[in-house]
């Protein structure tokens, strides 16, 4: 999510896993030192690639006691689980016969739309791409073959004037917060435009508040026959989505509000929608030991997250750190209804054409738990229908603060990728990543910029990684170098949040150093002499949201050092009017992601979803960057700033692929490269761009030469 503020309130809702089963899933992830043919590599002097298509899956004999320990000691809370770790199952073997599908394909090669009339798939593969007759030449297809049926293995599919693009990525959600938020029966939602008022979040929350009491009566009731009914328990009441800079007059969520439509049986916790403010009750403040005015026991006198008046009594608001330290008793989803509703949103996605998404947060939730849980998301063999069931590629980076127990541990640093599936490799599912958050959200008036926020003279927002604890102390950059240089030296690819211009400034300063550092650094790493080696992978580091106050030579900065940049494009759409009336003024908000001096810079740009703080939806990326028109007014904001529909479909295809490395795989369609396609009613090169996602509709879906999604 915008930032690590959610970690406790998310750990309360993480399904509670045995410490056992997770250790299991973990060691199957890193596939450290314990997996023999991690050792084998190792005095073989195999790739990491070799050892990754060839290791079989641990299993809980497997003795790993650092993996075990760190997830023991990250791990709050463990009970167990109805789901075992299984056995590897066997390899999806698929037909081998070859389709040519005739559309106006975009392949993207190149990050260009390159429109030729045919594709050839073979398997899981594309084969070939161009002409019809090239295409039936390259894969020995008679002259005329008999439509709709095999001929000498191969079958033609003729989509007319539809359209082929290559699958889309969003390399920026969070999977486990988008279910957990999605579940009506745990969040009231608040998000607009469902909320665009207070009173309209105020009425939601009171409506909860009375069928929870109404419901804990009639258990209570139930309970007593007859007798008289136990204590009511305080219960707690979780709402998502709230965002003052949307809603009507810009008001926030009170402690007073709050305390109004509630009772003393119910702590109420609301989280913003940007993920970096919460809004409490002062049932919720005592029941986790909190005073509320000065001079009352655990009243957090000295700490500025949280928010207060002038005669010192909490407002009930929550800013970054302080999240972090609420909501720890909201109730669980079991482990079932965790995977369920995660399959769900992949399964959501994909019918938004999204073929491989990349989790920038992993572990934001339960700490290494976060892995066995999304291991048993992506596990195939459990999939109700596993022969029809199709999910995206799932890719991730793990928190810095989930990793910190493993620093210690060379072994664990230096074998990326961690495997999320046991089925289908590293092509299919893994972790390579590693994610800091430098400051906060925009929208949230936390971000780190340069100049202050509206009719807030004092206020530049916060940069998490500074000296001392005032707001206004200076950058920490050593101690940041100190953190993020082990991790680049083991392989990992590094993940910045830098919403505001402070923080991508420090992020510049960081990678200067760091990447200077490791520019003679071996690529190797084993034992003496030259053997047992593996090879360090190098990557694209990652600047995510890029959002205010960025300039043209912070960019330029981030091309030379070969860093790639991902904006939450949603900002424009959504929070664009917010910024140019509420949170900054017009002339800055023009700038607002200013994907066109990116594209000027020669920077990796790409498009993100964020979600749950926005809808994952590339088709409204691609609108969204190229017409810039504002969802609330039609406006245009920053038409300086607006990019061509090319331009924008390499925001969902190719940049991000060369953003995760993985554009050997994914991001193009050219043979060799993975059948990961989408296919469109209607050329989105011709209607008008505004009104792309209105005019354009996807039909159809396909992951690794399979059908994900359809509309029948």
């Amino acid at each position: 999510m915008c930032g690590d503020s959610v970690d406790r309130l998310s750990k309360a809702m993480v399904p509670e896993v045995s410490t056992a089963e997770v250790d299991d899933f973990i060691i199957a992830s890193i596939r450290g030192q314990a997996d023999p043919a991690v050792d084998q590599g190792l005095s073989t002097g195999q790739s990491q690639d070799q050892i990754g298509a060839q290791a079989p899956e641990a299993t809980s004999t497997t003795t790993a006691p650092s993996a075990g320990a760190a997830a023991a000691a990250v791990t709050e809370a463990a009970v167990a689980t109805t789901t075992t770790a299984k056995a590897t199952p066997a390899p999806l073997k698929l037909p081998q016969e070859t389709i040519i599908y005739k559309a106006t394909v975009l392949t993207l090669a190149s990050g260009k739309f390159n429109a030729t009339e045919a594709l050839a798939v073979r398997g899981d593969t594309v084969v070939a791409t161009g002409t019809l007759e090239e295409v039936r030449a390259a894969v020995a297809a008679p002259a005329v073959p008999k439509p709709g049926t095999p001929v000498f293995g191969i079958r033609e599919v003729d989509y007319g004037n539809r359209i082929i693009t290559p699958g889309f990525i969003d390399p920026h959600v969070h999977l486990l917060m988008t279910a957990l938020t999605a579940d009506k029966n745990r969040f009231v939602d608040l998000t607009y435009p469902g909320v665009r008022t207070q009173q309209d979040a105020l009425d939601k929350i009171k409506e909860a508040v009375a069928a929870r009491a109404a419901t804990a009566a009639a258990e209570a009731n139930a309970t007593a026959n007859g007798g008289a009914a136990p204590e009511r328990k305080v219960q707690w009441l979780a709402g998502f989505g709230f965002d003052p800079s949307l809603v009507v007059n810009h008001p926030d969520l009170t402690i007073d509000l709050l305390d109004e439509i509630s009772d003393e049986h119910t702590a109420v916790y609301v989280l913003n929608q940007s993920g970096h403010v919460g809004y409490v009750n002062t049932v919720a403040f005592h029941e986790l030991g909190f005073g509320t005015k000065p001079g009352e026991p655990g009243y957090p006198g000295n700490d500025e997250n949280f928010q207060k008046r002038e005669d010192g009594s909490l407002t009930g608001l929550l800013f970054e750190d302080a999240v972090q330290a609420l909501g720890k008793n909201l109730s669980k989803p079991t482990a079932a209804e965790a995977i369920a509703g995660g399959r769900n949103i992949l399964q959501r996605w994909a019918s938004r054409g999204i073929t491989t998404a990349y989790d920038c947060g992993i572990g934001v939730l339960g700490g290494l738990t976060d892995l066995a849980l999304l291991r048993l998301i992506l596990d195939r063999s459990t999939l109700p229908d596993p022969i029809n069931t199709v999910l995206p590629r799932f890719h991730g980076a793990l928190t810095s603060k989930t990793v910190e127990s493993l620093v210690p541990v060379a072994d664990l640093l230096r074998l990326p990728p961690w495997h999320l599936t046991a089925d289908g490799g590293e092509s299919a599912g893994a972790v390579y990543g590693i994610k800091f958050w430098l400051d906060g959200s925009t929208q949230g008036f936390t971000a780190a910029v340069y100049e202050p926020y509206r009719d807030q003279p004092n206020n530049y927002g916060i940069l998490n990684f500074r000296k001392g604890h005032a707001l206004d102390a200076p950058p920490d950059d050593d101690r940041l170098v100190s953190l993020v240089q082990p991790f680049v030296r083991g392989g990992w690819q590094i993940v910045m949040h830098t919403n505001g211009g402070r923080a991508f400034d420090q992020a510049l300063r960081v990678f200067s150093r760091v990447l200077a550092a490791e520019a003679i650094a071996t690529d190797v790493f084993g034992g003496p002499g030259g053997q047992g080696k593996l090879h360090r992978k190098r990557h694209m580091h990652r600047l995510e949201h890029v959002t205010a106050d960025i300039t043209p030579a912070q960019l330029a900065r981030a091309a030379q050092l070969g860093l790639g940049v991902s904006h939450l494009i949603a900002h424009v759409r959504r929070w664009g009017d917010a910024f140019s009336t509420f949170v900054l003024d017009e002339k800055r908000a023009a700038r607002l992601d200013p994907v066109a001096d990116a594209v000027a810079a020669g920077v990796t740009y790409s498009f993100h979803s964020d979600s749950p703080i926005s809808e994952a939806n590339p088709l409204q990326y691609v609108e969204t960057a190229a017409s810039r028109v504002l969802e609330a007014t039609g406006a245009v904001l920053g038409p300086g700033q607006r990019i061509s529909v090319e331009q924008a479909f390499a925001g969902i295809t190719y940049n991000p692929a060369r953003q995760l490395g993985r554009l050997d795989e994914i991001g193009s369609l050219e043979p060799g490269k993975k059948a990961d396609f989408v296919v469109l009613d209607t050329d989105p090169r011709i209607v008008e761009v505004s009104k792309l996602v209105e005019l354009v509709a996807i039909r159809e879906t396909w992951i690794g030469g399979r059908l994900a999604f359809k509309v029948e």
